[in-house]
């Protein structure tokens, strides 16, 4: 089997699960995927070869590969007026009302940049972990927490970089960062680096990753840079 097929067949395995579970809860749409995982001491993304063959197997941008997957993700507009709203007419990304999300199984407060509030935060909480074929996807939210009375952007929250989540396999020592083209521009996940937040409002967002070997029950999810981590997370 060439090198390929089998990336072929692993992005439509990751595609198809990630969308079963997502497509009811998220309402996002990602393009061409690749996987990722690597050891907890790297920090890069070591995604898998992209295929530009443009076979039609995989899709590309919003089309995809599973038109269920419904809306775009955080760019769309809201309705006016929306509790889940954001700024500047911008759809809070994920599931707009988290409707879909079961209760939160760890939550965790995590610092963030707002200008003039030094004590602002993210109360970041994880929904879930679920193993689907060979990936699994993790659910989260995100409720800002600050007295500056502005709509603020994650991507300036996050201290001007991109949310990448990641889990961890510690039986085998391996990081899983979201499956992912080569260059990263496309991945199987909710991108929150456009989506803007009001004080007291929520962000609903998924992350999908290559699923660890099958004996392994529990990971690591990292849910937000500055909050801590969710130890010993049951795969469901």
């Amino acid at each position: 089997m060439t090198t390929t097929t089998m990336t072929k067949r692993r992005l439509a395995a990751g595609l198809a699960a990630a969308s079963l579970l997502v497509a009811g809860a998220s309402g996002c749409s990602f393009g061409v995927l690749g996987s990722s995982d690597e050891k907890p001491t790297e920090q890069t993304s070591a995604a898998a070869p992209a295929d530009n063959s443009n076979s039609g197997d995989q899709g590309s941008g919003s089309d995809g590969a599973n038109p269920a997957q419904g809306a775009s993700d955080a760019g769309g507009a809201s309705p006016a007026g929306s509790d889940q709203g954001g700024a500047n007419g911008q759809q809070v990304a994920g599931d707009p009302n988290g409707a879909n999300y079961p209760a939160p199984i760890f939550t965790t407060e995590a610092p963030v940049v707002v200008k003039g509030d030094p004590n602002a935060t993210v109360t970041a909480s994880l929904h879930g972990l679920k193993r689907e074929g060979e990936t699994v996807t993790a659910l989260y939210s995100f409720k800002l927490n600050t007295t500056v009375k502005e709509a603020q952007g994650f991507f300036y929250l996050n201290g001007n970089e991109r949310w990448t989540p990641f889990v961890i396999d510690t039986k085998n020592l391996r990081k899983h960062t979201p499956l992912a083209t080569e260059n990263t521009q496309e991945r199987a996940m909710t991108e929150l680096h456009d989506v803007d937040i009001m004080p007291g409002q929520t962000a609903y967002a998924f992350a999908t990753f290559a699923a660890p070997p099958a004996d392994v029950k529990t990971m690591d999810v990292m849910l937000w840079s500055t909050g801590e981590v969710a130890k010993g997370v049951e795969i469901k």
